[in-house]
């Protein structure tokens, strides 16, 4: 009788394990959801009649950060995301298995971390959420932190939070504030070459600094530009041409008019983005 009690249990015992761990799951979904405060740490704008920045300043925490929309983004820069990092971004749940398999393939082939497979749902999760080091746990936690977000946004809104809080080296983070202060642009008259070094930049942004280490910007930005060909992004002509564009070598200034207006505006609290009626 025991012995057959016993047989049921281990019987059963997988069962339970997994309804234990679903429900351990739905309980941390609910008690511990996605933090989001990080990309609300906005740098304070003030905007024409038409839409247009005048003035920016710095974000509470000392960053360079405009709250940057997927329609705020030329489509150059979004087909290079997607072809460089993450394929099927459209298609997946927040982790692509497949993605992964591959990467660690290619990187115990190389004998070194050659690609660590994470989607953009999952390093949007990573930018939310900093961790010293990179971990199990850590990797773990990141997918979680992914299909929270899936469960939660939509594409869109996954990819406007990447699109403002990645980092591009020093205090500029997200793709608006790194195009004016790269390129002296906004984000949505992006050059397949300069889509291709902010695409870049996030993978590394200490060390790909254009400012500071132009060289390894232009190779960055230039192995981007010969992985969208090689996806047929764009053609061989196209990527050339990028190549020859000189990366810059300095940072620009943010668009810096009726400056006494703004910090009077701006004195109303952090982060304010105010529209104005000057044309």
């Amino acid at each position: 009788m025991v012995l057959r009690s016993l047989g049921r249990f281990f019987q059963w015992s997988p069962l339970w394990i997994t309804l234990l761990i679903l429900g351990a799951i739905v309980i941390a979904d609910r008690a511990f959801p996605p933090p989001i405060a990080r990309a609300m740490d906005l740098s304070p704008t003030m905007l024409d009649a038409e839409g247009r920045l005048l003035r920016a300043g710095i974000s509470e925490r000392g960053y360079w950060r405009l709250a940057t929309e997927l329609e705020d983004v030329d489509s150059h820069y979004v087909q290079a995301l997607l072809a460089f990092e993450d394929q099927r971004f459209f298609t997946h749940h927040g982790v692509d298995y497949r993605g992964m398999v591959r990467a660690v393939v290619t990187s115990v082939l190389a004998g070194r971390l050659v690609s660590g497979g994470s989607t953009l749902s999952m390093q949007t999760a990573r930018l939310l959420e900093p961790r010293p080091h990179r971990t199990v746990g850590a990797k773990f936690m990141e997918i979680f932190r992914a299909w929270q977000l899936e469960r939660r946004y939509s594409k869109a809104e996954i990819l406007d939070f990447y699109l403002t809080t990645a980092p591009f080296g020093g205090n500029i983070e997200g793709v608006g504030a790194a195009a004016w202060r790269y390129f002296g642009k906004k984000p949505a008259n992006l050059t397949w070459a300069e889509s291709a070094l902010l695409v870049a930049l996030p993978q590394s942004p200490v060390r790909r600094r254009p400012d500071r280490f132009p060289e390894n910007a232009e190779a960055a930005r230039n192995r981007v530009l010969d992985v969208l060909v090689k996806r047929r992004v764009i053609t061989q002509t196209q990527a050339d041409r990028g190549k020859r564009e000189p990366v810059p070598d300095a940072r620009r200034d943010m668009p810096f008019y009726a400056p006494t207006l703004a910090e009077r505006l701006w004195a109303q609290g952090p982060g304010l983005s105010v529209r104005t009626t000057i044309d």
